[in-house]
């Protein structure tokens, strides 16, 4: 695979979105990917951009935890 895609279990690893997650970004075009059979490939500069907005002043990604 190119250097710049990853799969799925990468880009979970990366960003620490889940993978049902990152599928819906994929879907909905939210970062640039592919569907290749039954997997998605998506563009790692496009998945990092995405997480560096959605990064919150903690340092952690996604929604605040539930207390």
């Amino acid at each position: 695979m190119p250097e710049n895609l990853v799969d799925i279990d990468e880009a979970h690893q990366l960003t620490g979105y889940s993978k049902g997650y990152l599928r819906i970004l994929a879907g909905k075009g939210k970062i640039e990917a592919d569907k290749m059979g039954n997997s998605w490939v998506i563009n790692r500069e496009s998945l990092m951009t995405f997480a560096r907005r959605q990064k919150r002043a903690d340092g952690r990604y996604g929604p605040k935890p539930r207390e």
